[in-house]
């Protein structure tokens, strides 16, 4: 499965003729949104609401938008130009206990951000969007087989017998979602998607469901288009899992 080079495709795109813009040209929402809605088992909650904090201000999608300054220009995924000095301020960053700087080396640190080397870059920062897409799948394939819903069993005396895993029905899928919650090798050299706009907005109606009736179960499950339903088959015998079809990334070149 052929992948997108992201910062090197980036940079080496050039196009003297603008087409108009697409979908994803509101920069900044979508991606930020995105962290929201998955488990990120590797960060505390302070470093998660950073990540989601500084992803306003990436880019959304690869290919033409229009920023937050009304400049039309090509968008790279998951690219962080910069960040205005009033986002590390309140009223916009509002865990004071944990400064934002602070949060950004530990995301740097645990994988999900990287620092761009260069003077071209001018001290950008790249979203791991692979990773993210990773965990966005897992929250797809959640929703699909609802796995939200737990199976309770019950004593004779009616007591509730304590299930496996309080998080979901198969206790292997939280495993799964540490396994996917780390930096993979070529994550920042690849992307896995250049919009993510469909997959957040699926996540976004299926999350608002669950929270407006705790029983909600779903009757659907082929429109989460990302799902991957076998995922139990890829469980290896030392704990771990293989990579899934639609994570592995091969060269362009």
């Amino acid at each position: 499965m052929r992948k997108q080079r992201t910062v090197a495709f980036c940079l080496r795109w050039h196009n003297p003729v603008p087409t108009p813009p697409t979908k994803g040209d509101n920069l900044g929402e979508i991606l930020s949104d995105a962290v929201m809605q998955v488990m990120t088992p590797s960060l505390e909650y302070y470093d998660k609401i950073a990540l989601a904090h500084v992803s306003k201000h990436a880019d959304d999608s690869t290919g033409h938008l229009i920023d937050r300054h009304g400049t039309f220009r090509r968008g790279c995924i998951g690219m962080i130009h910069y960040i205005p000095e009033e986002a590390y301020e309140r009223p916009w960053w509002r865990e004071p206990e944990y400064p934002l700087k602070g949060c950004i080396n530990r995301l740097v640190d645990a994988g999900w951000i990287k620092r761009l080397d260069g003077e071209e870059f001018d001290g950008a920062l790249m979203l791991n969007v692979s990773r993210l897409v990773r965990l966005m799948d897992i929250a797809e394939t959640e929703m699909a087989q609802n796995q939200h819903i737990l199976s309770c069993e019950y004593l004779p005396d009616g007591t509730m017998i304590d299930p496996p895993c309080e998080d979901f029905r198969d206790p292997d899928f939280l495993p799964f979602i540490r396994w996917a919650d780390a930096q993979f090798p070529g994550d920042f050299a690849y992307t896995l998607a250049d919009d993510v706009t469909d997959a957040t907005a699926r996540l976004l109606d299926g999350h608002l469901s669950v929270e407006r009736d705790h029983g909600w179960q779903e009757t659907d499950p082929t429109r989460w288009k990302r799902a991957i339903l076998d995922w139990k088959d890829h469980h290896l015998d030392d704990g771990g899992f293989a990579i899934p079809e639609q994570w592995k990334v091969t060269d362009d070149c």
